[in-house]
């Protein structure tokens, strides 16, 4: 007879509201091998005491076999600078996003090493995103882009955030811009587009011009 094995469904991340204090993760396997139990995992934002913040991962079980009631148990805790260190520390680290930590009410920095990725590519992990630019479609990444990549980056190298150049019409094509990391560190040129037409002030300001263009 065949046995048949049920994985566990994720849980739909929704209403990732900064009103919500609990949020939640994935989930992961625990205890000795060939009897391991699945248990889920949350981010828990605690209030600001003496001007610094707490996160926290938790779940919910229970505390004897048998017993009905769940109790929430703490597995880690940390300040907010440290949450994605931590996070990456359980292995969760491709299960959450940059951006939907922001949305969770998340203000650290990253001063770590931590590897949380972006929903749609990596090339733009670790990046922060201002409300004018958009990542290009996942689909848009093919030779065109890596045909483009090599030019302007040379082209950006040791220009300022923001900086940019364009191969095609900004408005309705992709543009290649330096964007900073959430720690300050360090400044990539990614392809990214417009979320709506720009001053011409801001484009004398930020775009550097190919000689071809």
């Amino acid at each position: 007879m065949t046995n048949i094995v049920k994985f566990p469904t994720k849980q739909t991340r929704r209403n990732l509201t900064p009103r919500k204090r609990v949020f939640y993760l994935s989930y992961r396997y625990v205890g000795p091998a060939l009897c391991q139990e699945v248990q889920n995992v949350y981010l828990k934002r605690h209030g600001y005491h003496n001007g610094e913040r707490r996160w926290s991962l938790i779940t919910y079980a229970s505390y004897s076999e048998g017993e009905s009631k769940r109790y929430s148990i703490e597995l880690e805790s940390c300040l907010e600078n440290d949450v994605p260190d931590m996070i990456e520390s359980i292995y969760l680290e491709e299960e959450v996003t940059f951006d939907e930590l922001r949305m969770m009410g998340w203000n650290g920095e990253v001063t770590f090493s931590a590897k949380l990725k972006h929903i749609v590519s990596p090339v733009y992990d670790g990046l922060q995103f201002p409300n004018f630019v958009c990542p290009i479609n996942r689909k848009g990444f093919g030779a065109k882009i890596m045909a483009q990549s090599v030019s302007a980056r040379k082209l950006l190298n040791g220009e300022g955030v923001y900086s940019y150049t364009s191969y095609e019409d900004a408005e309705h094509g992709i543009i290649w811009m330096n964007l900073q990391d959430y720690g300050g560190h360090e400044i990539r040129a990614v392809p990214v587009q417009f979320v709506k037409k720009q001053s011409k002030g801001f484009r004398q300001k930020y775009f550097k011009k190919r000689m071809s263009n």
